[in-house]
């Protein structure tokens, strides 16, 4: 299992204790890139992804629900990409 396979495993384990730092790393490791923010709001942006994952964080963790929505973004992005390995193959 790979380190970017660990990370995202404990994040679906535990989505309430994400910090920010954390849930940046996998974003990026997913091919998120930083578009914008203003205050405590970070944008993410992927170019297989029509809605940006808007980050707030009001304290340590990111909200959970923050947290599923990276989740559900992250999960369409391996779809994609294995439904074109698929059809390459």
């Amino acid at each position: 299992m790979t380190k970017r396979e660990k990370r995202l495993k404990k994040v679906r384990q535990t989505p309430k204790n994400v910090t920010k730092e954390e849930l940046d790393i996998i974003l990026k490791d997913f091919g998120f890139e930083l578009s914008a923010g203003k205050g405590s709001h970070t944008v993410y942006q992927h170019s297989q992804l029509e809605n940006p994952i808007v980050i707030a964080v009001h304290g340590t963790h990111v909200p959970a629900y923050i947290v599923k929505q990276a989740l559900e973004a992250i999960d369409q992005i391996i779809s994609e990409v294995e439904q074109d390995e698929d059809e390459n193959d």
